[in-house]
């Protein structure tokens, strides 16, 4: 909103003069934390120690906002640079070592600097689990599958799994997604890869039980891969599925189908639109595959 009539390129001059300021405050503010440092006055220190903290949270938003442009463009090579060049001051803030993990993870190539972030943002929430944001600790799990750790991966989804069952006895009626998130998300990039037996097998043990899982977030990710299947299947691109996983998948989308009756498949539907729910979609799916497998 700051700078809505501006086009792009001055947006992004602007953020960068926006940035510079916070930055040269910054190094002031830095200059009399020394300087309190060497004179040993408390006060001063206190003082300063305070101005710095309100500095770096009022230049935090500003240069994500600068690296969300970047992001949009898929220029993720100018954004890992942006944060590298902030890395001065900003290193210690969550919000920094969360958006550079995900910068890292985003480039496929990065996992192991991924890990490092993202495990900054584990170790300070793992006695509150459900208190993170489930991609975080789905990327987290993810990385380490990729860089071949998949014990560690398996240990942050144990306990995630006794998160859940503890937040469950003392509140059975709330419904919790992050295991089926994680889950959806390993299942995922599995079927990327071409393991469809395996990955199809994650994402359907992710929605168990039905009754607390499924919902138009979880379903929205469950049918991109069986979708991508049917797509591979039609093209002859994928072979060899075994009967027991398309059985397996049967089944699934009959579950859908029974516990998906009064869940639409978009959470803000548009009035006028013809919303589909979970149950309909499951039922689609459904005939596709009988059709191929006939």
């Amino acid at each position: 909103m700051i700078f809505q009539n501006s086009n792009p390129d001055e947006t992004v001059g602007k953020f960068v003069e926006l940035g510079t300021r916070h930055v040269e405050n910054l190094r002031r503010v830095t200059r009399q934390i020394k300087d309190a440092q060497v004179d040993k006055d408390n006060d001063a220190l206190k003082k300063a120690l305070k101005e710095y903290d309100d500095c770096l949270e009022k230049y935090i938003p500003v240069l994500m906002a600068e690296a969300h442009i970047y992001w949009n463009k898929e220029d993720y090579d100018t954004v890992e640079r942006m944060f590298k060049q902030s890395a001065e001051f900003c290193s210690v803030h969550d919000v920094w070592r969360l958006n550079l993990a995900h910068v890292f993870f985003i480039q496929d190539t990065k996992y192991n600097e991924a890990i490092h972030y993202y495990e900054t943002i584990l170790r300070k929430n793992m006695n509150n689990l459900l208190g993170l944001t489930a991609i975080v600790i789905a990327n987290l799990c993810v990385s380490y599958i990729m860089v071949e750790k998949n014990d560690q991966a398996e240990d942050i989804i144990r306990n995630l799994e006794e998160a859940e069952v503890r937040a469950f006895e003392e509140n059975p009626e709330k419904q919790q997604y992050h295991l089926c998130t994680v889950n959806l998300v390993i299942g995922t990039l599995y079927c990327c890869k071409g393991n469809y037996e395996f990955g199809i097998g994650r994402i359907i043990k992710s929605f168990d039980p039905y009754q607390k899982k499924l919902g138009p977030d979880t379903w929205y990710y469950a049918k991109r891969c069986f979708l991508s299947l049917i797509e591979k299947m039609t093209k002859n691109k994928v072979l060899n599925i075994p009967d027991r996983t398309i059985i397996e998948v049967l089944d699934f989308l009959e579950n859908c189908e029974q516990y998906g009756k009064e869940i639409n498949t978009n959470l803000q539907p548009i009035p006028g639109d013809n919303v589909k729910t979970i149950a309909e979609e499951s039922r689609m799916i459904k005939r596709m595959f009988i059709k191929l497998r006939d």
